[in-house]
C-alpha cells in the first residue's frame, strides 16, 4: 500500500470502531456501499409539483441522516465518507410504504416516515448497504 492510498485507513477503521459499540453492528453488513432510498405513493407525486416534490426529498433526507447518526453511525459514517448516493423510487399505496418501514427494521436498517399535513406519507430507507436495502426495495420503479 502506498502512502497515498493510506489515508483511507483511519477513516474506515475509526467507523469499524464505532460500528462495534453500536448494537446493530452485523459483519455481513460491513460495506463502504452505502445509499439512501426515498419511497413515495405514486398517487401522491400526481398530486405535487416538482417544487414540493423537491422540498420533500430534501427535508425527509435530511430527517432520515440525522436519526441514522443515532442508530446506525457506521453507515452515517460511511454514507457521508463515499458520496451520499439517494434513490427516489415510487410505491403503489401507503400500506406498502408502512411495510417496507417494517421490513428495513427488521433488517437492522433506519428508516424514517414523514406524515405530510395532508395525508402524504414518504418513506426514507437507510443511509445502509446496498445490497440490504435492494433486497427490500429492488423491485420498485425509479421516479
Amino acid at each position: 500500500m502506498n502512502v497515498e492510498d493510506s489515508w483511507i485507513l483511519g477513516p474506515i477503521l475509526f467507523g469499524f470502531v464505532i460500528g462495534f459499540r453500536s448494537k446493530s453492528f452485523r459483519l455481513s453488513s460491513l460495506t463502504w456501499r452505502q445509499k439512501l432510498v426515498i419511497v413515495f405513493n405514486t398517487n401522491d407525486v400526481r398530486r405535487m409539483n416538482n417544487t414540493e416534490l423537491l422540498s420533500n426529498c430534501s427535508k425527509i433526507s435530511i430527517i432520515a441522516f440525522e436519526s441514522s447518526r443515532k442508530q446506525t453511525p457506521l453507515s452515517y459514517y460511511l454514507w457521508s465518507l463515499f458520496g451520499q448516493p439517494k434513490v427516489v423510487l415510487q410505491a403503489n399505496s401507503n400500506q406498502n410504504l408502512e411495510h417496507f418501514a417494517r421490513e428495513a427494521s427488521e433488517s437492522m436498517i433506519c428508516s424514517t416516515i414523514l406524515r405530510n399535513n395532508n395525508d402524504r406519507i414518504i418513506l426514507a430507507i437507510g443511509p445502509g448497504p446496498n445490497h440490504m436495502i435492494d433486497k427490500i426495495t429492488g423491485h420498485l420503479k425509479l421516479l
